[in-house]
């Protein structure tokens, strides 16, 4: 909606930037007649006996000036007021909608960061089970390997006296 606004604005403001071109070129051309008809003017005005010296057409000269004027005028005070009334709302609907997009990443930032949090609860959670795991094997292992030193233990001692029960036995 707001590029659309801001397409038309734009088409407006060229329109009426083509249009205050056209008004300058008027305003050169006839600043170029009143340069021209200058000289004719100073001429009469020397030459002549004062009021009746001006004609017709530096009369009416003055007043088409005047009439152009106020609409041009009207025409840029309207175009400035339109300028910045579309600036204002172009500003705030950006204003608007960089605000949502905060909201939004600072939502998703405060999931994210609860996911994380949770996540790392998981691992240490994870790591303590692991490190109870590792105890338990290693105290089964110590636990067998004293258990089988202390059969193979047994066994020496069960060889010893065999040997020594059977060498009893074999000595006269």
């Amino acid at each position: 909606m707001a590029t659309l606004d801001k397409e038309v604005a734009e088409v407006e403001a060229e329109k009426l930037q083509l249009e205050l071109e056209e008004v300058q070129d008027l305003i050169e051309e006839l600043t170029s007649d009143l340069e021209k008809i200058k000289p004719e003017m100073s001429e009469r005005a020397g030459g002549g006996t004062g009021e009746s010296t001006v004609s017709k057409y530096e009369m009416k000269q003055p007043e088409q000036h005047n009439s152009i004027f106020p609409d041009t005028l009207m025409g840029i005070r309207d175009l400035s007021a339109y300028g910045k009334h579309e600036f204002q709302k172009l500003k705030k609907d950006l204003d608007l909608k960089k605000k949502n997009e905060f909201d939004e990443l600072a939502s998703t930032k405060q999931k994210l960061s609860a996911i994380v949090e949770d996540m790392e609860h998981h691992i240490a959670d994870l790591q303590e089970q692991l490190q109870q795991e590792l105890q338990h094997v290693k105290q089964e292992a110590r636990e067998t390997v004293e258990a089988r030193d202390a059969h193979a233990e047994e066994m020496a001692d069960l060889a010893e006296w065999n040997a020594n029960s059977t060498s009893i036995t074999l000595s006269p």
